[in-house]
């Protein structure tokens, strides 16, 4: 409802009458007086959701929110307005619009002090030779720049961004490990991030009886078993196709 239909509505009104608020789902017993109007300065998102009968449901929340649950980018459409707020206790709405800003704010203060770590991380990965430029990986290996693009463009190895620049883990060009069977392993996995697929080969895993990917290259049956887990875990994401 705008505003100006609201006065209009209330323009008969017995100016001494009390006005109530009515929650959705609650009887006529539970009705609060109101005592608080909110004016709020910056506009909203309004999310109108179309339901499988024709009728639609009208959100709204705050525009750097995000969408909500249940948000249909097919069926459903989304625009700013300005809200006014409602509300049966002084001051509560100033209250949770300000702990909300707060603890978002604490929650991007975090986020960028992880990736401040993260970013850090992999800045001393570069420095102590755990992350190679091109040349130097492909000088480890011993190939061509024409095999070391086929290898990259099919998944075998990948890079790692860091500050702009890529990098490639030190690992996949081990001589220690069976080599040709990382790169397989490589292949099954290429639809995740390329982040996501180092943890994947170095962390350990309880249904690998807590060894690594790398610790599973050797023996046949350990190999057989990483891959039916490489798999299980690329289909986790997804990759698209697209055919001409």
């Amino acid at each position: 409802m705008k505003v100006a239909e609201l006065l209009s509505r209330l323009a008969d009104a017995d100016p001494d009458a009390i006005v109530l608020l009515l929650p959705s789902y609650a009887d006529l017993t539970e009705t609060e007086e109101l005592d608080d109007v909110v004016l709020i300065g910056e506009p909203w998102t309004c999310e109108r959701h179309r339901q499988d009968d024709g009728s639609t449901t009208d959100v709204h929340h705050p525009a750097g929110h995000g969408y909500t649950i249940g948000w249909n980018v097919e069926t459903d459409e989304s625009w700013t307005e300005h809200v006014v707020i409602l509300s049966p206790q002084s001051g509560d709405i100033e209250a949770r619009l300000q702990l909300e800003s707060e603890l978002r704010s604490d929650a991007a203060s975090f986020e960028d002090n992880i990736r401040e770590q993260a970013l850090q991380a992999r800045r001393q990965m570069v420095a102590d030779g755990r992350l190679l430029t091109a040349d130097e990986f492909r000088a480890r290996l011993g190939i061509r720049k024409k095999r070391f693009g086929r290898m990259l463009e099919d998944g075998e190895v990948f890079a790692l961004d860091v500050d702009g620049t890529d990098y490639f883990p030190a690992l996949l060009a081990d001589k220690r490990l069976n080599r040709k069977r990382l790169r397989a392993i490589c292949y099954i996995i290429a639809p995740a991030p390329p982040w996501s697929r180092l943890d994947f080969l170095w962390s350990r895993n309880g249904s690998l009886g807590n060894k690594s990917p790398l610790d599973m290259l050797g023996g046949d049956a350990d190999y057989l078993l990483l891959r039916k887990l490489a798999e299980a875990w690329a289909a986790e994401y997804s990759r698209t196709a697209v055919k001409l």
